[in-house]
């Protein structure tokens, strides 16, 4: 009977203190979050692009410039590491390099001047912690914007 009540003892002093540790587990407070943000962690945009303009064609009737043969590799090459949805500004693919970014699209068909992406390459701001384009790239993005930026 004495062995009875020792474990009956040892039972009911081991609930009380999983009972006081359990309740001291709810009174901590939460994490506070942080102000940091992982951009990587956003899906894609998956906003429909606008309809872009019909491509202008060279006097042999075809488009210079091809968005897959021509302006994805130079993106890829050098835009993707960080603008592959990382910095706010997706350039992987073209539904996301005509879409633009946080701030707005940085490519606008058909006016090479006001298109965000051809002066920050001009500028050779872009890409950053890695040698500018070479001329002949920015010249083929260039002549790729001009052309209405087509998807081709």
């Amino acid at each position: 009977m004495k062995h009875y009540w020792h474990m009956l003892t040892l039972l009911l002093l081991g609930m009380g203190v999983l009972l006081v540790s359990a309740c001291r587990a709810a009174d901590a407070p939460a994490p506070k979050p942080t102000a940091t943000y992982d951009y990587s962690l956003l899906p894609p945009r998956t906003t429909p692009v606008p309809l872009t303009p019909a491509p202008t064609a060279t006097p042999g009737g075809t488009v210079r410039v091809s968005f897959r043969r021509d302006i994805l590799p130079i993106l890829e090459q050098n835009c993707v590491r960080c603008h592959g949805g990382v910095a706010g500004l997706w350039l992987n693919d073209y539904e996301h390099t005509l879409y633009g970014g946080f701030a707005g699209p940085v490519v606008i068909p058909g006016d090479p001047e006001a298109s965000r992406l051809l002066e920050y390459v001009r500028q050779g701001t872009m890409p950053p912690d890695a040698p500018p384009l070479s001329p002949e790239q920015v010249q083929l993005i260039e002549e790729w914007i001009a052309a209405g930026a087509p998807n081709n």
